[in-house]
């Protein structure tokens, strides 16, 4: 049985500082962040007994994101995506974006006629919406 691993004694800096010393680490096997740690180290070492801090933190929401998760409520999630295509766009990004050129334009009253103003104009473009089963 495993022993306590006493994890709140030292940062998992000087731990990894010190299996690169003793040698079951390899040079060529160190995590990607040593390197940039060792050279801009925090101003205050993190340290298990130093008691947080409390502050308060605004939830951060832009208008894509309440139209991203209205998208995958009503069609779930659309496809796989090929990241390393580097022009081509998601299907979701494109609706997006098409839903806050229409947003613009002013023809429309609430957000879900946008919706399906949107939904309507991509599949003019080719592209076709199913929507999900209900949960």
């Amino acid at each position: 049985m495993a022993g306590n691993r006493l994890q709140r004694i030292g940062s998992i800096f000087e731990r990894m500082t010190g299996l690169l010393k003793a040698g079951a680490i390899k040079e060529q096997d160190k995590p990607l962040w040593y390197d940039v740690y060792k050279t801009f180290p925090p101003k205050h070492e993190p340290a298990f007994a130093r008691p947080a801090v409390h502050k308060t933190i605004k939830p951060i929401f832009y208008p894509e994101d309440v139209i991203r998760g209205k998208f995958l409520k009503i069609y779930g999630s659309v496809d796989t995506y090929n990241m390393l295509k580097a022009g081509e766009k998601s299907i979701m990004q494109r609706f997006v974006e098409k839903y806050q050129e229409i947003e613009k334009s002013g023809t429309f009253l609430n957000e879900d006629e946008i919706f399906r103003a949107t939904e309507s104009a991509l599949e003019n473009e080719g592209l076709r919406f199913v929507r999900a089963a209900a949960a």
